[in-house]
């Protein structure tokens, strides 16, 4: 019984190793298109995006650029410098 569920547990463990990062790559594609509907729905000036994104980070203690292997493990919202980034038309979208 208990050789069952160690096993068990090991393989549910190592599913759920596989899945969060997928998990968090698909939040933060939605993440993204919500952005980008917000944008495109308020006034001309994106300074009230920025201004709000700002806030946030430094409420929640944000960091701006994290690694891209942070970003991929942990992450499931664009970081604030790929959101701000955005803003900038000669970039690309994220």
């Amino acid at each position: 019984m208990w050789r069952v569920c160690r096993c068990w547990c090991s393989w549910v463990a190592a599913v759920s190793l596989v899945m969060i990062p997928v998990a968090n790559a698909l939040s933060r594609a939605y993440e993204r298109s919500a952005d980008r509907f917000a944008l495109s729905s308020s006034p001309a000036d994106p300074s009230a995006f920025v201004s709000a994104m700002r806030r946030l980070g430094a409420q929640n203690l944000a960091e701006d650029d994290p690694s891209r292997l942070v970003q991929w493990l942990f992450y499931s919202h664009p970081p604030l410098g790929e959101r701000i980034a955005s803003l900038n038309p000669s970039k690309p979208d994220w």
